[in-house]
């Protein structure tokens, strides 16, 4: 027999150039995209974002706290600073933002119209991609607006993991991972990328959402956190917990 169980989320080193005030940290929502809702104190010195050690923020526009070497950022500075020179005098076929041949946009985020070299924009997807693999702490992001759905089998049948959104950057996609409670720092990649729609939304007919994946037990005595990451913007958010690591001999 199976049981469906719900579960909603409940919510390196730091350097000068971070440009916070000290002591405090304002968490701001990733730009369009998965709205942060809520802001749980984390011991990370720069709050939630704070970035592992040999990493700072990419600040190639404004509330950018996805983290990269220092090398990238200063690299993203460069590149703010040369815009004009590389676009396209009177614009052209993609508007007054059109790059001079050579250059191509950055899209660090979908307007992120910045003129810069393929390599400079390969480079960005990248950092999107591995922006929760360079959290101190990633499983202190606030919650965001993902949903993680649990359908439990019992007799240890495993669990298979849903998962809903919306308010997010639409035609995207997005990444799922699961962190243990006895593994704070280690990501677990669940599924393959989840697709957004037109509307900003991962849903369809059933109301759980999307399925992700099934998970066999692994002993676990806690929930796991399940973090989602933007590739449009880098954004990482928490969608909720789910008990695909725990054992389930029987249930009531």
């Amino acid at each position: 027999m199976q049981k469906m169980s719900v579960r909603r989320g409940n919510a390196s080193a730091a350097r000068i150039r971070h440009r916070l005030l000290a002591g405090t940290v304002a968490v701001v929502a990733m730009a369009a995209g998965m709205a942060a809702v809520e802001s749980p104190a984390g011991a990370a010195p720069y709050g939630p974002y704070t970035c592992k050690t040999g990493f700072v923020w990419r600040e190639a526009v404004p509330n950018d706290q996805v983290c990269v070497t220092p090398q990238v950022r200063d690299q993203a500075a460069t590149e703010n600073a040369l815009a004009a020179s590389r676009r396209q005098p009177g614009g052209g076929a993609y508007g007054p933002d059109t790059c001079k041949t050579g250059f191509v946009w950055r899209l660090a985020r979908p307007r992120d119209l910045v003129c810069v070299p393929p390599s400079s924009r390969t480079q960005a997807y990248n950092d999107n991609f591995y922006a929760a693999y360079r959290l101190l702490e990633p499983a202190s992001v606030p919650q965001g607006t993902l949903r993680v759905t649990d359908v439990i089998y019992p007799y240890n049948g495993g669990v298979d993991i849903w998962v809903w959104g919306n308010n997010l950057i639409p035609n995207n996609v997005i990444r799922f991972y699961a962190i243990q409670p006895t593994r704070p720092t280690t990501l677990i990649p669940l599924g393959g990328p989840v697709p957004v729609n037109a509307w900003g939304a991962i849903s369809n007919a059933d109301p759980k959402g999307v399925f992700l994946e099934g998970r066999a037990c692994l002993g676990d005595k806690a929930p796991a956190t399940v973090i989602g990451v933007e590739q449009a913007t880098g954004a990482v958010v928490k969608a909720g917990t789910t008990e695909a690591f725990m054992c389930h001999i029987t249930k009531p």
